[in-house]
């Protein structure tokens, strides 16, 4: 009888507490797009490219590449810009030179690699120094090499930084 004495005023709290039953608010899907995004208002931006990679923060910079390999294919055709250093990577396997303009996050803690094809250059005698500052524009592409699929600005026009 005491536990029942102890528990009716709990009970009544309990109920006289409660709130008449609401529906859960509608969540809605997250659509995941193939069209990549508009960057045509970034301040700054160069109007001759699609997507300038100069205009935007370290962090903006990083992600956004890390969107182009992600899903490399709602960008396929498009302009790119980017500046950063030059580096060079001689595959033993084939022989084959791959080249590419390096991208820090914003920590400076991981990079990434844009490769691009510089077409009607012969390396080492015409490309910059590895390391050096450069900015590079093409149009980016993909390509498959033992089963990767790998990103790259084809038609690249390359530019050194002026000391």
């Amino acid at each position: 009888m005491k536990r029942l004495l102890l528990c009716l005023p709990l009970l009544c709290c309990l109920t006289a507490c409660s709130s008449p039953v609401q529906e859960a608010p509608a969540v809605q899907e997250s659509v995941q797009s193939d069209a990549a995004p508009d960057f045509s208002a970034l301040p700054g931006a160069d109007p001759s490219v699609d997507i300038d990679l100069t205009a935007m923060s370290g962090t903006m910079v990083y992600s956004q590449v890390y969107d182009m390999a992600y899903a490399p294919d709602a960008y396929i055709g498009r302009s790119v810009k980017v500046t950063g250093p030059f580096a060079v990577y001689h595959d033993e396997s084939n022989g084959q030179d791959y080249f590419a303009v390096l991208i820090p996050d914003a920590a400076a803690c991981c990079t990434q690699g844009m490769e691009f094809d510089w077409e009607g250059h012969t390396y080492p005698d015409d490309y910059p120094e590895e390391g050096s500052q450069i900015t590079v524009s093409g149009t980016f592409s993909t390509y498959e090499e033992n089963g990767t699929t790998y990103c790259c600005l084809l038609h690249a026009q390359l530019e050194t930084a002026q000391a």
